[in-house]
Order: C-alpha cells, then structure tokens, then sequence
C-alpha cells in the first residue's frame, strides 16, 4: 500500500486499529510522510473550498433565479398589500376628524339636554329651573339659579344648574367659572364640576384649552369622580 492510498484510508477511517496506530507512530518519525500527509490535507481542504465556492455560486444564481420568479409572481400582491396599507393611512391621516368642540357637542347632546325633574304638587326653585332648561327657556332657568345664588352662592345643584345654562348658551367663560366653583366642593358626594369644566373648555376651543380639558379629563378619571366615563370616552378621542 503506498502512503497515498494509507493517507486516503487513514482519513477515511478504513485502517485497523493496530495500523492506524502504526500510521500515527510513521507521520512522527518520518518527516516526508507528515508532509505527504500535511499536503494531502491541504490539498482535500483546497478542493472543499473550491467546491464550496463553486456550489456556493451556483446556489446564488438558483436563488436569484428563484427571487426573480418569485418577484414576478407576488408583486401584484405586493403593490396590492402596499395599496391598502396606504388607504388605510390615508383614512386616518386625511379622514376628518371630529374636533374637540364636536367631541363635547356630541357629549351634550346625549346626555346633559335633559335634567331629572320630580315635580310635586308646589314645586320649588330647583324643580321649575330644571323645567325650564330641558324646555330649552334658557333665559327662564337662568333668572331662576342666579335668583337662588344671590341669596346661597354655594348651592351645588343651582350652580351645576347655572353652568349648564350658560354651557348652552355659549357663555363659555361663565359656565367655565360656574363649573369650577362647584368642583371645588370636594365635600359632596358625587360632583360632576370638573367633567363639565373640562366640557366648557373642549366647546371654547381657545389654543391652550384642549390641553387643559385634557387635565381635567384625567383628574377625573384617576381621582374616580363623576363623569369617569364620559372622560374616559372624550380623553380617548382627544
């Protein structure tokens, strides 16, 4: 066996154990022989790379090819996908939105046109105002609550009353103020002052209101007061 075909078999695992042995015993002591050996490894890692790089190329160009039937074939569905990517982009980009004075618009249109009226056989100040706003006499109610505050200007339901007029008549920076007065009553049980501030500014609209609208939202809902709701619905909105 001459060392070419014993290097070939050593590698490949085809020598006896004894032999194998012996091989690594010669590649020791014979210095040609582990530079046969050293250039057959050499020489098999030389033909593994060319192979490689050989198959390497030749797997680029099947995958190109593969890219290129494949491009041909999902680029309708491609520009088709990136269509209706953009309209829906374009929904919500160019779509117009609701603007915070609608938000509130919507807001009070259902839920604060009607106030809870039990009217007795003499009803008081408080039940004829009420009368009077969800009849839509603006005017009539407000003489009524501001007659009353006149003589007890801390009378939550006349002020909540008072806002709410001046709410739907659009005297904004009145109803701001009233809305305010009553939200600084921490001592009632459930008071919508702050919620229906927050509505007076979304309906103002001045530059900085819709921010500070937004404040009030969120005191609202982190301090759980009346209007959590409502708040939560507008301030996702916003």
């Amino acid at each position: 066996m001459n060392d070419l075909e014993t290097i070939e078999n050593y590698f490949a695992g085809q020598l006896p154990d004894v032999e194998k042995t012996r091989f690594e015993q010669q590649i020791v002591a014979d210095p040609d022989l582990a530079e046969a050996v050293s250039f057959y490894v050499q020489a098999k890692q030389m033909a593994r790379s060319e192979a490689l790089d050989q198959r390497k190329t030749e797997w680029a160009a099947l995958r190109q090819q593969e890219a290129q039937a494949s491009r041909r074939v999902w680029m309708p569905i491609a520009y088709a996908a990136a269509a209706c990517v953009l309209l829906v982009l374009g929904f919500f980009l160019f779509w117009p939105q609701p603007s915070t004075k609608q938000l509130a618009n919507q807001y009070i249109q259902d839920h604060l046109t009607t106030l809870s009226v039990t009217m007795g056989s003499q009803p008081d100040s408080l039940q004829l105002a009420s009368q009077a706003y969800n009849e839509g006499q603006f005017d009539a109610a407000e003489a009524i609550v501001l007659a009353k505050l006149t003589r007890d200007s801390t009378n939550s339901d006349f002020l909540k009353i008072a806002g709410l007029v001046s709410l739907r008549q659009g005297n904004y920076d009145q109803a701001i103020v009233q809305f305010h007065r009553l939200g600084q009553r921490t001592e009632l049980r459930a008071n919508p002052g702050l919620f229906y501030e927050a509505l007076a500014y979304l309906k103002r609209s001045q530059p900085t209101d819709k921010v500070t609208a937004r404040q009030l939202l969120q005191t609202v809902i982190d301090q759980n007061l009346e209007g959590r709701k409502g708040a939560k619905e507008l301030i996702e909105k916003l």
